[in-house]
């Protein structure tokens, strides 16, 4: 049903009031203090007016472009970006992202925020030498792409490189023999920055404490290793690319097969069978039914199944119990607000004690734009119009088309003072 909708104003409002831009300033999270090239004062929207309004957005973030890093003296940068804006889609702020190579897990952490237009950030202090540096642009519905990284070299070097390690890609394991494996890998050169060989790395998830360690490296150009079944079966393995600098970030993960073990040579297997092949399935918004396949030992039947969680996140990744089923039940659900990302793996279990555990399965990090029960979106009103009344005052009206599965119950106005110290 299509129905007009009016509001009456007076003059100053009439004049102050605009769509409201997305905006979202971002903390700070390097533990020295930031120098601003401008401070990040735009005003933050509700998060249910953002839900609403981000679910019709079609157009992109453009991506900023061209950053360079120019030295300002004793320990202080200037990182300078190029950017044009999407006039569908303007961007309200710049994240700003530094990755520092000698962490024993390297990755990518927010440490500012410029405000919309603001193309320069300046760096101070020694803290900030020897990290790379990206600019990527954003709104309260998204982030753009990132721009290629950057280089602030080492205290006491005046050089700095702009160009990045490519990451390889297109893992595969190829049988060559009883439990031995060729792991390979797909590359393509960055010509400013070619690769010297690769670096290996594995994460065995049954250990107490689960964590990345180095399992390798190769020669230039070098993109296979040989892998032994009966020594890594189970370990996840990822590849970077490396240089004299550093590396590149770390590929997708794969996991190698564990050992094919022989039948025992005892005439009874009193084993309880283990649980394989695990699937995630997605039944609503951040909901999963986890489920595998189970072939009973008849000399011992399993009396229900045990659920195990790991968060390698974790100050200290340990396996914990989370969940159990009672006997035959071979499907749990998964809540992915409380267990994305994390690895989840599966034990028959009786009285005695439980089976060995399943190959493990990793949940899909959590959809944060989406709320459930409101899968259905609101529709947007539009054409809205100022009829003048006289007496500096005016009638403001729209026209909405209800959706019927889920009609509206209301409507919500927002007024933007632009003239402002801070407007919001």
């Amino acid at each position: 049903m299509k129905k007009s909708v009016f509001w009456k104003l007076g003059i100053l409002a009439a004049l102050a009031f605009g769509l409201n831009a997305c905006s979202e300033s971002t903390s700070a999270e390097d533990d020295d203090e930031p120098t601003y090239s401008s401070p990040s004062n735009a005003g933050k929207t509700s998060s249910s007016s953002v839900k609403g309004s981000c679910k019709s957005v079609t157009a992109n973030l453009s991506t900023p472009t061209n950053l360079q890093v120019v030295k300002n003296g004793d320990n202080k940068w200037v990182l300078i970006w190029d950017y044009s804006a999407n006039d569908d889609r303007p961007e309200t702020s710049f994240i700003i992202e530094s990755l520092n190579m000698s962490d024993k897990q390297p990755k990518w952490q927010t440490i500012d925020s410029t405000n919309a237009g603001v193309i320069m950030y300046n760096l101070s202090g020694e803290s900030k030498a020897g990290k790379y540096y990206r600019v990527s642009a954003k709104d309260a519905c998204g982030v753009s792409k990132a721009t290629d990284m950057v280089e602030v070299a080492a205290a006491g070097s005046n050089t700095t490189s702009n160009a990045e390690l490519a990451v390889p890609s297109n893992l595969k394991l190829e049988n060559i023999g009883e439990n031995l494996w060729q792991l390979s890998w797909s590359y393509t050169n960055n010509e400013n920055r070619p690769e010297q060989g690769f670096k290996l790395q594995s994460l065995d998830l049954n250990a107490d404490s689960p964590k990345w360690t180095d399992a390798g490296t190769t020669n230039k150009g070098v993109h296979v290793v040989k892998i032994d079944g009966t020594k890594k079966g189970g370990l996840l393995y990822h590849v970077a690319a490396k240089d004299n600098n550093g590396v590149s970030e770390y590929s997708a993960e794969i996991t190698i097969p564990r050992v094919d073990s022989t039948s025992s040579s005892s005439d009874i297997n009193m084993d309880l069978a283990v649980p394989t092949n695990l699937k995630l399935d997605s039944i609503g918004v951040n909901k999963y039914q986890l489920s595998w396949s189970y072939t009973d030992n008849k000399n011992r039947p399993e009396n229900g199944f045990r659920l195990q969680s790991l968060n390698v996140t974790a100050s200290k990744p340990a396996w914990a119990v989370i969940d159990s089923t009672n006997k035959g039940v071979r499907f749990i659900i998964i809540d992915a607000t409380k267990q994305g990302g994390r690895y989840l793996r599966v034990a028959a279990k009786d009285a005695k004690g439980t089976s060995t555990y399943s190959a493990e399965i990793q949940v899909p990090a959590a959809d944060t734009t989406k709320v459930a029960g409101q899968e259905v979106n609101l529709a947007v009103p539009t054409n809205l119009t100022l009829q003048e009344l006289g007496n500096n005052e005016y009638l403001l009206s729209w026209n909405y088309t209800n959706n019927d599965k889920r009609p509206e119950n209301g409507f919500k106005l927002q007024s933007l003072d632009f003239n402002a110290a801070k407007p919001q």
